[in-house]
């Protein structure tokens, strides 16, 4: 019975039980930043190449560093010397921490830039 009623949820919302928060196995996503503050994010898609594409998009192809990420967040920190660091964790708060933590190790005061889960 119990089974039975498993495979019924899983029919109902249409994908695998083994899928993540997104509805698939793995939930890629990515973060960017350009040399003149444009920002982009991604989350929820179902290839890495696929998660940069939208970042480019939403920073209008000018994004020069961007890095992805798969079932965790991600985050970009920047500093005015242009310095940046970037991080990634289960936890939002963490993965912002360690890029800022990153960050200053090429000096200034940093502050993240652009941040998002993949979930």
């Amino acid at each position: 019975m119990r089974i039975t009623i498993v495979a019924l949820l899983a029919g109902l919302w249409g994908y695998p039980l083994w899928a993540g928060q997104c509805g698939l196995e793995f939930c890629w996503g990515a973060v960017g930043i350009s040399e003149d503050d444009a920002v982009g994010w991604s989350r929820g898609f179902e290839t890495a190449e696929d998660a940069i594409a939208a970042v480019q998009d939403g920073c209008d192809e000018k994004c020069t560093t961007v890095k992805s990420f798969y079932d965790t967040c991600g985050a970009l920190a920047v500093a005015a010397n242009g310095s940046w660091g970037w991080g990634w964790d289960d936890s939002l708060a963490k993965a912002k921490s360690i890029a800022i933590s990153f960050c200053s190790d090429g000096g200034g005061q940093c502050r993240a830039k652009v941040w998002a889960c993949s979930y």
